[in-house]
């Protein structure tokens, strides 16, 4: 025989009220958080699809493009406000840098 959680402790109105308050508490906690560790702006590419996604403006979008020719002249709309696509880098030669500062800082 199932038994309803709480039944006998809360009136559901009652944990509709709890419900509403925590979602309410956790959306305020995560705008505080956002707030105090907002991201710097940046764009990313995915140039199969001609998707365009990032933050700026403080807030986070996400642009799909039907053909080549909007999807670069968003991406110059971008950079014209100083917002550059990010370009990948080689994580071979960035790792061979991270380990030769680490090596040179622990012979210090």
């Amino acid at each position: 025989m199932p038994v309803q959680a709480f039944e006998s402790d809360f009136s559901r109105q009652e944990i509709k009220d709890f419900l509403t308050y925590f979602y309410i508490y956790l959306i305020q906690l995560f705008n505080n958080a956002k707030s105090l560790a907002q991201p710097e702006p940046f764009i990313r590419m995915i140039d199969s699809s001609f998707i365009l996604y990032g933050y700026y403006n403080n807030q986070y979008f996400e642009e799909g493009y039907d053909d080549r020719k909007s999807y670069q002249q968003a991406i110059q709309r971008f950079s014209s406000v100083g917002l550059n696509a990010f370009q990948p880098q080689n994580i071979n030669s960035l790792l061979q840098t991270i380990i030769s500062e680490v090596a040179q800082n622990y012979e210090q």
